[in-house]
């Protein structure tokens, strides 16, 4: 949101963040747009009951709906949403949700659910829908009868810089997927990285995420001993440094299922490096031709993973052989400028467009 809010500015918009954090409100004036923090009304004990902090920001976001002067309200949350579909009744102001997930078939985190009561009726009442890949707009589609707009979350093409040198003597897997999810495939990255090790043993791992010394230990006990040595987590203060893990990787991996979209696969490619993902969710839609990476069948999906390491392993054998050709990494970064701001920010302006003259037309 703040990068769609740092590119309408520069268009000349007027954009205004309304967001919340502990402690007391602040207002931060960046360069394009402002940013208004608003305290929040959540505490971390109401997680125990399932009460998740992006529940509590539909109260903190409707009085300054309602008391502001704007022209587009767009959200990426439901209840944010619900909000603003609340406020319009009274400031007739067009809304959007620029949905990024949805509730997924199997246990994911412990949540109060209404059963659909809240979920639907914002999805079928905001003025647009947004999904964020052609898999989320099918899951809506079939679940609420909605068939939203497609428009994916742009990758910032400046920060991800194209990256053509790598070390293919010393050829690095790197992971940025957030493997405390179990969804992500951690434990099913590390059984493959086992048998790629005992094909390529030059290779070394690079997990470039957040991980807790706990999941750590898990996941280094998956591994053969000897393998170990080869397998490395980024620290927390290095995670400003994902963009070069990606620029060094020979290819980057993604083993997770039902993802909804997959922007670290955009982020790798925009690096220049070829990606591995499960033939899953949205990531087809992103590593669409072989010229930009693999795809693997998932196997059997239980408690939500991936299961098929063979299929796992052969795809980053592939994508190793795959890194070493010269055109790879201009193919990779060519994939990743279909999805840029320059390409995907004036489909958003277009539809503000649509929606203030629709406005204008109901108020004649």
């Amino acid at each position: 949101m703040n990068e769609l809010a740092a590119y309408l500015g520069s268009r000349g918009h007027d954009v205004t963040v309304i967001t919340a954090k502990p402690g007391p409100a602040e207002v931060r004036h960046e360069q394009n747009y402002t940013v208004r923090m608003h305290r929040r009304m959540w505490f971390p004990a109401l997680s125990r009951v399932g009460f998740i902090e992006a529940y509590s920001f539909a109260f903190t976001v409707l009085p300054r709906l309602l008391a502001g002067r704007f022209d587009i309200v767009q959200d990426c949350t439901f209840l944010g949403s619900l909000a603003a579909i609340v406020s319009r009744q009274f400031t007739g102001t067009p809304c959007i949700y620029w949905t990024n997930s949805l509730p997924l078939a199997f246990p994911y985190i412990r949540t109060i659910s209404t059963g659909g009561k809240i979920h639907g009726p914002v999805m079928r009442g905001v003025d647009e829908l947004i999904a964020i890949s052609d898999f989320t707009r099918g899951c809506i589609a079939e679940k609420y009868g909605r068939n939203p707009i497609v428009l994916p979350p742009p990758v910032d093409l400046e920060h991800f810089a194209l990256s053509e040198h790598r070390d293919h003597s010393r050829p690095i897997i790197t992971c940025a997927a957030a493997l405390d999810d179990e969804r992500k495939g951690g434990v099913l990255l590390m059984r493959a990285f086992n048998k790629v090790k005992q094909q390529r043993p030059e290779c070394r791992l690079e997990v470039s995420s957040r991980s807790s010394p706990e999941l750590r230990a898990h996941l280094l006990q998956l591994l053969d001993p000897e393998y170990r040595d080869d397998v490395s987590f980024m620290a927390e203060e290095d995670l400003k440094n994902v963009p070069q893990a990606f620029g060094r990787a020979a290819i980057s991996v993604l083993p997770s299922v039902s993802e909804w979209f997959g922007m670290v696969v955009l982020e790798s490619m925009a690096t220049g490096t070829p990606v591995v993902g499960t033939r899953s969710g949205a990531i087809p839609e992103i590593i669409s031709n072989p010229g930009v990476g693999r795809l693997f069948e998932p196997g059997e999906v239980i408690n939500g993973q991936a299961t098929n390491v063979d299929g796992l392993t052969c795809a980053m054998l592939e994508g190793l052989d795959l890194s070493r050709s010269p055109q790879t990494a201009r193919n990779c970064r060519s994939r990743a400028e279909q999805f840029s701001w320059a390409v995907v920010g004036p489909k958003f302006e277009q539809i503000y467009d649509r929606l203030t003259e629709n406005k204008m037309r109901r108020r004649r």
